[in-house]
């Protein structure tokens, strides 16, 4: 299952906490992995003359893209479960963050639940006591960005503020995406099923399915259901006919459920299962 190491990290908080841990993190499952990592490579932000003026380009630059939540997933890798890894936030902490440049400066999207759940436009800094306060259309935002180490070794600490209070939570950049990050994390690999037939979930969401080449992506949605599951796609594009399947791993064993709609919107998985897959 996914590994994180050597990566650029995130925390955010807003005042008064300390940095938490080391944004290397490794873990081995079966022969599937991840990484997150600086695909950049960016070690310009600890420089002195940046550190003496701060510049916002040289700052977000390096941290344009898709991060995650050490803290969830590690939940993510050890229970194999979506559903589970945001039960882990109480809808109080984020899991997921998106950073991307504008005309103004730079978005910054925050997701408790894996719906956007608020952004910041984030158009100046001003730094301080080695962290740099981030600021929208003049406000100050009471959060702050501190930056350590360099290179694949650079961490980013954000403090931010929650309705729970302050929250420290480092984060690590994702490629190519947070949604292929959780089929890695979740699914990727080789198995048999109990007749020896080849089931393969790929990690770039392309999947051998009953005998038949498919699109996958796990689920990310759980106003419907409090199920992990995942969707399978065939057909040409515009026409394709998807499938839900639901799934649950028990110890070493992968067991993938048909599902059922009731007379509201709301769905669950049958009883018997159509497949239990083991690693190959």
């Amino acid at each position: 299952m996914p590994k994180i190491f050597q990566t650029l990290v995130i925390v955010i908080l807003v005042s008064g906490c300390s940095s938490s841990e080391r944004a290397n993190v490794s873990e081995n499952r079966d022969s599937s992995s991840y990484s997150v990592s600086d695909a950049q490579g960016h070690n310009e932000l600890n420089s002195p003359q940046h550190a003496r003026k701060p510049d916002l380009d040289k700052v977000f630059h390096a941290l344009a893209g898709e991060w995650v939540s050490l803290r969830a997933a590690r939940t993510l890798d050890r229970k194999r479960s979506v559903y589970a890894f945001l039960d882990e936030s109480k809808g109080q902490r984020a899991v997921y963050l998106k950073i991307t440049p504008d005309s103004t400066g730079y978005n910054l999207v925050y997701s408790y639940d894996l719906h956007d759940s608020g952004i910041h436009t984030i158009d100046s800094l001003a730094h301080e006591s080695g962290e740099y306060r981030l600021f929208s259309g003049g406000t100050n935002l009471n959060e702050r960005v501190k930056v350590l180490g360099q290179g694949d070794d650079m961490k980013l600490v954000w403090k931010y503020s929650t309705p729970s209070g302050v929250m420290v939570d480092t984060f690590a950049s994702v490629n190519p995406s947070f949604e292929k990050f959780l089929g890695q994390s979740v699914m990727a690999g080789e198995y048999s099923d109990e007749d020896n037939n080849r089931i393969y979930f790929g990690e770039d969401g392309r999947a051998w399915w009953n005998g038949d080449s498919v699109n996958y992506r796990v689920g990310m949605d759980f106003l419907e259901s409090r199920f992990d599951y995942f969707e399978v796609s065939t057909g040409e594009f515009g026409r394709e006919s998807t499938v839900m399947y639901a799934y649950k791993w028990d110890g070493p064993k992968l067991y993938i459920y048909p599902t059922v709609s009731d007379d509201s919107i709301m769905w669950e998985p049958r009883k018997e299962p159509a497949h239990i897959l083991a690693r190959r």
